[in-house]
């Protein structure tokens, strides 16, 4: 069985080939009969507030059965989330590897998000605003440069230690654009291709007023049924794409009961799809994770890593 840990995954996996991966099995994600993917099991404690969750997946054609099991525990300086990914062979039933969950999460959330920007942002978009600034923030920033020619970044953060943060490594790595952090969160969406948020809020953190038509608005982080980062009445009003229509209405409300599939959204022309407002409404399914999975175990750099034997 070998061993994926965050640096592991982090070095393996080029973001552009994992976005052009990702839109490819998108496509034909309504073809993937194979792939059994139910609901996640999630448990609720109250003090403090804590979350537990697990989502199995398998598909015979990659012949890969994974589970990965998160825990997001709040108060004092606690609040991340963190998951382990195991990976087993559907034929044999035995161990592949064991991933951490955490890096896997953000990088195939990015990727699936940049994936569905692509289909819906002009060629030469060159704007983008990023609404948080944790780490998911920074891994939809490298999905979206590898995708897009951005070439200015303003960043708002309800911490404005953590946007000068995100600025700081983002000009680290992107010497000519420009990266600016702003004090609202008006100015941060205002005049943008692209708009990103990444934030934990229970409530909507920016309307579209200030939003121009042909902007494409990423939804990453929290949701549930009555809300999100953006009003539920405001999204109604626009093209919303979801990884899967039903469990995001499970999930994050009938606002979605009308919203289309990543293989849906893809037979649908790109130009006017670009002139319009388009929302992302990220929910995270067991589908993306063993998309990721299934790339990540392709990769022949994989093969030099060290394996560990359970039965030992």
């Amino acid at each position: 069985m070998r061993v994926y840990t965050a640096s592991v995954v982090e070095q393996l996996i080029d973001i552009k080939r994992l976005t052009q991966f990702f839109q490819r099995k998108m496509l034909h994600q309504l073809a993937v009969t194979k792939s059994n993917v139910p609901k996640r099991t999630l448990i609720f404690k109250d003090k403090p507030f804590s979350v537990f969750g697990s989502m199995p997946a398998v598909d015979e054609c990659s012949e890969l059965f994974i589970v990965k099991n998160a825990a997001l525990v709040t108060g004092g300086n606690l609040s991340a989330i963190h998951a382990i990914t195991n990976v087993f062979c559907t034929k044999t039933g035995v161990p592949l590897a064991l991933i951490d969950g955490d890096s896997m999460t953000g990088l195939r959330t990015a990727a699936a998000s940049a994936a569905i920007a692509m289909h819906c942002t002009p060629e030469l978009a060159d704007s983008l605003g990023i609404i948080g600034a944790g780490v998911q923030a920074e891994y939809q920033v490298h999905a979206i440069l590898s995708i897009r020619p951005i070439k200015q970044i303003s960043i708002y953060s309800r911490t404005h230690a953590k946007a000068l943060k995100l600025r700081a490594v983002l000009l680290a790595q992107y010497s000519d654009i420009v990266v600016d952090v702003v004090d609202n969160v008006s100015d941060c969406v205002s005049n943008k291709k692209i708009v990103i948020t990444a934030t934990t809020s229970n409530e909507p953190v920016f309307s579209l007023q200030k939003v121009s038509p042909g902007t494409h608005i990423g939804l990453i982080g929290s949701h549930s049924r009555v809300n999100r980062e953006l009003s539920h009445q405001e999204m109604s009003q626009h093209t919303v794409v979801t990884e899967n229509r039903e469990f995001a209405i499970v999930e994050a409300g009938d606002v979605h009961s009308k919203a289309i599939e990543p293989n849906e959204l893809f037979e649908m022309p790109h130009d006017d799809l670009a002139s319009k407002i388009s929302i992302f409404s990220s929910i995270g399914t067991a589908l993306m994770d063993l998309y990721f999975v299934e790339y990540l175990l392709s990769l022949e750099e994989t093969s030099n890593l060290n394996c560990i034997n359970l039965k030992e």
